[in-house]
């Protein structure tokens, strides 16, 4: 739901920040954008501004030019995707789980990965943070 509801002014270029206002945990949440994260959305800003979209602050990141307000959702773009890529049996959630895999790989501590996924702090977070592991 944050990448969907997503206004332009959450997200700061220049700072290499998105900021979701409120996440499912019901508080704000600053997510630090790695270059290409800050490529896309620079394409998607030129995609909507050749598609005359609005990219005002107040506009959605993804507006659905057919009723200019955000998506419903985005499985349909996601069954595309990942049928082409020959990944039937993947869901949207497991990326989470191989993003805090592949992290966890890499020697990334727990601590980190638990706030890269977004994850509040407290031993009940860390014993889910334990589950990538296995």
């Amino acid at each position: 739901m944050n990448t969907r509801t997503a206004l332009w002014r959450d997200v700061d270029l220049d700072k290499r920040i998105w900021t979701v206002p409120r996440s499912k945990n019901g508080r704000s949440r600053r997510i630090v954008l790695n270059t290409n994260a800050v490529d896309s959305f620079n394409a998607i800003r030129r995609t909507a501004e050749r598609l005359q979209q609005p990219t005002l602050p107040t506009s959605f990141v993804f507006t659905n030019p057919r009723t200019g307000r955000a998506y419903d959702s985005f499985y349909a773009a996601w069954y595309v995707a990942r049928d082409q890529a020959k990944l039937e049996d993947v869901r949207i959630h497991d990326l989470r789980h191989t993003f805090a895999s592949l992290l966890i790989n890499k020697g990334v501590s727990l601590y980190e990965v638990q706030t890269l996924l977004g994850h509040r702090g407290g031993r009940g977070n860390l014993d889910q943070a334990l589950r990538w592991i296995a």
